[in-house]
């Protein structure tokens, strides 16, 4: 590295080893020859006086080597320090030109924090929820334990006998651990709370290398039945309910109408992976087994070296060597997977996509930066070419913009790091429901390097162009020049013009891609359902906790309880369910019908089921379009198919009376009426195409009520309320609520990932606006003289804003041009996110290109207004 040229002005430069050797024996030759000299003026003969020199010199070579050292010491000394100076001097160089510059420095640095700022808060997301899902010493070798049936089309929790044979048989997983979660009703002083609690075992939380924060985890007798009533909060719900009070412990609450002592509080980090209700709404209660055939879900840790796709396999291997397997369970496999993979498809494939936008949101700030640093740059063409003629060398010049670019960049991304932690905090206050997994997420250590990493490498992309073509310039000409260099760099301009391009190209990409989701969810709100949503209710009931009631017991209470709400002023009519759409069941095999074999195409392994009383479809206002609904009479198992199912299997003719079956071990199903399809909206289109109802029956539980009422729906609700409180003590109210807000949940998600897609494209919109008036701003300046002329010799003002206005727009439309075509090759990664909307959508592309041709109208015509009132004698005078 060359020394700055104060440094070569005021001392030798540096010296490299060599020349460090070279000059060494020289001093020491010197030295020598002097002391034979002074030997043979005292009579000694030549030779005689070179031995008595050396003699007295002593150990030649150890001087030679000692003062080496020293003097290669100094001059890495000396390297160093002028490294250091160097540095300092660029530094506060750097800081006295941002300052000069603050309109400058400010646009810049929000620009950037901007796009830092984005990209950080994504990155947290991404890497909290797909990265390190599970923030444990051993996250990384843990997994959930699942059966898969169907040909791994379901997937279920184990059986506890099934846990039992892998954690004494298993050798890849070492050690494994279970858990439930339950819907509870949290009541406390007078205030009432619906939220999920998470049910462990005492010895989960050691499993997962954690610890109370404050107080104790559960004893081994209180997960036995009977065993003591206790429970431990979340640290989300002891800061929210309880202000984060440490006297909390020992003290009581209600859950589901029983009492529980709290006894600990579980760290902030401690979560399972994926458990709903969010770790600021969750409760803990003891994990209490029942009976061999329940179902509780189970989570593993691998041994060191083995892979979840090992211990598959060996999984499967235990299972199927179990004695006693139920007949038709032979299909059924175990799975180990990792916590990642257990959030849904659609979900991951949107923290992608979004993360993918966000980089390129940044992309068009570094684009905006770049752009003002090169239009700053060339105001500083004389600045430079005086530096560079008293000695600065090129490479030095672009040291000291580079560290201009890089601390802009880092400004930014502190910036960018406070916006990406307010913008948490609102993400996690607008996120919908059924993403509560969004409450773990928060700025971790990992995300500040990766802004600081972001923030250094955007600093040397944006100004790494501008410092090489700032300092590539004639010396002569910028010296002889008093306009500053006012023509430019013809390289420099065809550069802002590309990035001014890019960045609406980029936008263009964007702004189809949040117009495809925009138009998706105003379709999932307009879809027809099949059904008739409004002014229904659905009314959830389950069985007091430590209550076992019978078929028989449990068809009374329904029977009265139907009876009872159908009483209830504005209630018009009732029926018994196991489910409500958007919800349901589903039933598993291979599909047969009688009387005819199945091509490929045809098959089918998973239906939608529901299991319905007769008044079911009246009180839905589903139309039965063939054949009859339930009766009475449920002998020949008769089942209720939707439209779509007949139309497939039995086209053009009735397929009432037809029979069909899920697999040879089954009985024969006889269908008795087709139903209208139910089409429940979703981003992967209309989901559930086959649809089998069958005869409501309460041996597998209670199941819903559903309710269509008239007048105000919150003071039926109420009623209701009182009625099921009054049929039975046995029984309770689990939740009551609308279908409307059902179908609100529904595209809750996906109307949540418009709304952020939709920001980042406008933000992007923005950006690129900027950069375009920029642009176009400094090619007014950059012609001032020229424009004076044209106004001199008699040009009107329209022909001059038709100059500047035809400038941007060239630059826009072949901006548009390119991302319409890159859009139509990317929007194809969309199609699971929309929903009957094609990816391809012309009225889409068509908009998006409107606006963003209006946009650079407006952003050119600021910088044309201006160019209309140059003085034509200022212009021609200042040259």
């Amino acid at each position: 590295m060359r020394p700055s040229w104060t440094g070569r002005a005021f001392r030798l430069p540096w010296r490299e080893p060599a020349e460090i050797d070279a000059d060494l024996d020289e001093e020491l030759r010197y030295h020598l020859d002097q002391r034979t000299a002074e030997l043979m003026t005292a009579g000694l003969s030549a030779e005689a006086a070179r031995q008595e020199a050396l003699r007295r010199f002593g150990d030649l070579d150890g001087a030679r080597d000692y003062c080496r050292s020293l003097d290669r010491g100094r001059a890495r000394l000396d390297r160093r320090r002028d490294w250091l100076t160097g540095w300092r001097q660029d530094l506060a160089f750097a800081a006295r030109q941002l300052i000069r510059n603050p309109g400058f420095t400010f646009i810049a640095v929000l620009t950037l924090a901007l796009g830092v700022g984005a990209n950080t808060a994504i990155f947290s997301v991404v890497h909290r929820l797909l990265l390190d899902p599970l923030p444990y010493a051993d996250g990384d070798r843990m997994v959930a334990l699942m059966e898969s049936g169907a040909k791994a089309q379901i997937q279920m929790s184990p059986r506890a006998e099934v846990v039992e044979a892998w954690r004494s048989r298993s050798r890849t997983v070492e050690a494994l651990d279970q858990f439930s979660e339950e819907e509870v009703t949290l009541t406390d002083g007078g205030t009432s709370e619906t939220m999920v609690a998470g049910r462990i075992t005492p010895t989960l939380p050691a499993f997962l290398g954690v610890s109370p924060a404050l107080g104790r985890g559960f004893l081994p007798e209180e997960s036995r039945a009977g065993g003591p009533s206790v429970a431990m909060l979340s640290h989300g719900i002891w800061q929210r309910r309880y202000g984060g009070d440490p006297g909390v412990l020992g003290r009581p609450i209600t859950l589901n109408g029983r009492s529980f002592t709290i006894v600990g509080v579980l760290p902030r980090d401690f979560t399972l992976p994926f458990m709903g209700g969010g770790a600021g709404r969750q409760l803990w209660l003891p994990l209490v087994p029942s009976r061999d055939d329940e179902r509780m879900q189970a989570i593993g840790r691998l041994r060191r070296g083995a892979t979840a796709a090992e211990a598959t396999t060996e999984l499967t291997t235990i299972m199927a060597s179990m004695p006693g397997l139920e007949p038709g369970r032979t299909e059924f496999a175990a799975r180990a997977i990792p916590p990642a993979e257990l959030m849904s498809g659609g979900v991951r494939d949107t923290l992608l996509l979004l993360f993918g936008v966000v980089g390129v949101v940044l992309l068009i700030a570094c684009a905006n930066v770049a752009n003002l640093l090169l239009a700053r740059a060339s105001t500083r063409h004389r600045e430079l070419a005086i530096r560079a003629a008293l000695g600065a060398g090129r490479a030095r010049l672009i040291r000291q913009l580079l560290t201009e670019s890089v601390g802009l960049a880092l400004l930014g991304g502190m910036g960018g790091v406070l916006l990406a932690w307010r913008g948490l905090d609102l993400l996690i206050a607008l996120r919908p429901e059924s993403l509560s997994e969004l409450d773990d997420v928060r700025l971790m250590p990992i995300a500040l390097a990766w802004s600081f990493g972001l923030s250094l490498l955007t600093g040397l992309i944006f100004g790494l162009a501008p410092a090489f073509f700032a300092t590539d310039r004639n010396l002569s000409g910028a010296l002889k020049s008093t306009a500053g260099g006012a023509g430019g760099h013809r390289g420099s301009r065809r550069l802002r013009a590309a990035l001014v391009m890019t960045e609406v190209a980029l936008s263009v990409t964007l702004l189809v891609g949040a117009g495809l989701l925009i138009r998706t969810v105003v379709r999932m709100q307009r879809a027809e359902l099949g059904f008739a949503p409004h002014d229904l209710g659905v009314v959830s009931l389950s069985q007091v906790a430590g209550v076992k009631l019978k078929a028989a017991e449990r068809d009374a209470i329904q029977r009265t309880l139907l009876e009872q709400i159908r009483a209830l002023p504005g209630v018009e009519s009732a029926a018994l369910t196991d489910a409500v759409p958007p919800r349901g069941g589903a039933a598993f095999g291979e599909l047969e019908i009688e009387g005819r074999t199945l091509g490929a195409d045809e098959q089918a392994s998973i239906l939608r089921m529901t299991s319905v009383a007769p008044e079911f479809f009246a009180v839905m206002q589903q139309p039965v379009t063939q054949g009859t609904s339930f009766t009475a009479d449920t002998s020949g198992n008769p089942m209720i198919i939707n439209a779509t199912m007949a139309r497939r299997y039995w086209p053009g003719t009735s397929a009432v009376g037809r029979h069909f079956r899920m697999s040879a071990e089954s009985p024969w199903l006889t269908v008795v009426g087709v139903a209208g399809d139910v089409r429940i909206p979703g981003p992967r289109g209309a989901i559930d195409d086959l649809q089998l109802y069958y005869p409501y029956s309460s041996v597998y539980g209670l199941g819903e009520v559903v309710v269509r009422t008239r007048g105000d729906q919150t003071a039926v609700f109420r009623g209701i309320q009182r009625t099921v409180d009054g049929v039975s003590p046995q029984i309770r109210l689990s939740k009551i609520e609308s279908v409307d807000a059902r179908m609100i949940e529904v595209i809750a998600g996906p109307r949540f990932s418009m709304a952020l897609f939709a920001a980042f494209a406008a933000l992007a919109l923005i950006l690129a606006s900027i950069g375009l008036y920029g642009v176009i701003s400094y090619s007014v300046g950059q012609r001032t003289r020229e424009i004076g002329v044209r106004i001199a010799l008699g040009a009107a003002a329209p022909s001059v804003i038709r100059l500047v206005v035809g400038q941007g727009l060239r630059l826009t439309f072949a901006g548009v041009l390119l991302g319409l075509l890159a859009a139509a090759a990317g929007t194809r990664a969309m199609a699971s996110m929309l929903f009957e909307v094609d990816p391809l959508d012309p009225l889409t592309f068509m908009a998006v290109a409107l606006i963003l041709v209006l946009v650079a109208a407006l952003a050119s015509w600021l910088p044309a207004r201006r160019a209309t009132r140059v003085d034509p004698v200022v212009a021609l005078r200042s040259e």
